[in-house]
């Protein structure tokens, strides 16, 4: 229980219904290690840059303070501590990463329809990065979720979006309403 806590609170309200909705399609997640993401990142130049743009929040989110022999405090950050969610959203700019029927498939999760196309062009940029961990496809969903009603767990429109995706074989921007 105390996994889920931490997961939902991380994330925004969009983010938390599209993980909700995978679940409810008994759509697997692909389960990283943060410590070999970062390893995979440091290997290439737009890697690095991500990395060093993630840094101070890092710190100041999972860091430890170390007395050196001055007397100085200075954080450190121990990659382990790092959720490798938190890793993918920062460094590898992706909300969720799963299997479909053989094809890992990325996904970077938005409510703000202002936002897609930056974040369409953010994919983009990433693609060596995403690549090199085996994801297949990449997109940006647009979760459209109703302010009057409660959120529903449409499967089927869940289902036909990820095809869409596999069979375009490239990113593209797909509309999601629950």
């Amino acid at each position: 229980m105390r996994k889920f806590i931490a997961r939902k609170a991380m994330c925004n309200a969009a983010e938390f219904a599209f993980e909700r909705l995978l679940h409810h399609a008994k759509i697997k997640s692909v389960d990283f290690d943060s410590q070999t993401l970062i390893k995979i990142a440091k290997q290439h130049e737009i890697g690095l840059r991500r990395i060093k743009l993630a840094l101070p929040y890092l710190k100041k989110e999972y860091g430890h303070s170390v007395r050196q022999v001055d007397g100085k405090y200075v954080t450190k950050l121990r990659w382990s501590n790092v959720p490798a969610r938190v890793v993918l959203d920062y460094v590898f700019g992706l909300d969720q990463v799963f299997n479909w029927r053989g094809h890992h498939v990325g996904i970077d999760v938005t409510a703000n329809p202002e936002s897609v196309y930056d974040k369409q062009g953010k994919l983009a940029g990433l693609k060596v990065l995403w690549r090199a961990i085996g994801i297949d496809f990449c997109s940006v969903f647009l979760v459209n979720i109703p302010e009057d009603r409660p959120a529903e767990m449409r499967v089927d429109a869940l289902v036909s979006a990820i095809r869409k995706i596999v069979k375009a074989e490239g990113e593209q921007v797909v509309e999601l309403g629950l």
